[in-house]
């Protein structure tokens, strides 16, 4: 028969594993965070690069569908915005497959 005293140290030590795990989680989660902003960050100034690079299909998008994507000073805000997304959208994917990778 085992001691009273055993069981506690049973139960301090699974307190403890479980305040540890917290404690990894929450690490986990603060640099999702900032691998997240890190990307919105960086995707800001590509998607203007692509918005610009990608104006003959824009102005295709124009002539074709009738939508505004043109103006005299360049392209409209919703094709940044269409660029932004995509860029982001790819990132993130990317960032995913590279996660998902090393927890296998």
């Amino acid at each position: 028969m085992r001691e009273v005293n055993s069981g506690v140290h049973h139960v301090c030590y699974v307190e403890s594993m479980v305040n540890r795990y917290i404690e990894l989680n929450m690490a986990n989660r603060l640099r999702g965070v900032g691998v997240a902003f890190t990307i919105c960050l960086i995707s800001a100034p590509i998607a203007i690069l692509v918005t610009i690079a990608f104006l003959p299909f824009w102005s295709w998008i124009e002539t074709v569908f009738g939508i505004e994507s043109i103006g005299h000073s360049g392209p409209a805000e919703w094709c940044y915005l269409v660029s932004y997304v995509m860029i982001l959208t790819c990132a993130s994917l990317i960032w995913w497959a590279i996660r998902n990778r090393s927890e296998i």
